[in-house]
């Protein structure tokens, strides 16, 4: 089993991002509870094929790790926790976001190299490990620790839900420190 698993996943790799797009879209839908006729509607999924593309060894592991692309609104964090980084403290990881939250809306235009830029000179500016500020951003934005590129994964997010779901994340942290 196994061994079919491995050589699932080196074929999901060998397509090409169209064909795997098309043979992704039942299983993502099926597994977020849409419609493939929904999911299709949704401008998410295209741009966020090739970022998977290498994490996945069968085409019902995509659902999970893209689930957070179709969650409109805030994210439900299971555990706050997950935001603070190893080496931080609430406040901290309260901190970063604020950061971030302050950096991140002045990106124009709101691109992957642009969005890189702003975080990597948040980083140097604020002191703090690029590793340290990606974290709380991390699951703030994807609600995991685990997900698909960050600056692309933002990218295809959008400004708005971004910034929305960074200032929900930093008031959940702010009253679970309280």
């Amino acid at each position: 089993y196994d061994k079919l698993v491995w050589l699932d996943g080196v074929y999901i790799r060998d397509l090409d991002d169209d064909e795997l797009y098309r043979r992704l879209l039942p299983f993502v839908a099926r597994g977020l509870g849409m419609s493939e006729a929904e999911m299709a509607a949704r401008p998410e999924l295209r741009p966020a094929v090739p970022l998977i593309k290498e994490r996945i060894k069968t085409l019902a592991d995509a659902a999970p790790m893209l689930s957070f692309f179709f969650v409109d609104g805030v994210i439900q964090y299971d555990d706050p926790s997950a935001m603070i980084g190893k080496k931080m403290t609430a406040e901290d990881s309260i901190a970063a976001l604020d950061e971030a939250l302050v950096a991140l809306p002045e990106v124009d235009p709101w691109t992957h190299d642009g969005i890189e830029a702003c975080l990597r000179g948040l980083s140097e500016t604020t002191g703090l490990k690029l590793r340290d500020l990606l974290t709380p951003v991390r699951v703030a934005a994807t609600g995991s620790n685990v997900s698909p590129p960050l600056f692309e994964a933002l990218a295809i997010l959008g400004r708005s839900r971004t910034m929305q779901r960074l200032a929900a994340a930093r008031d959940i942290l702010r009253s679970a420190r309280s």
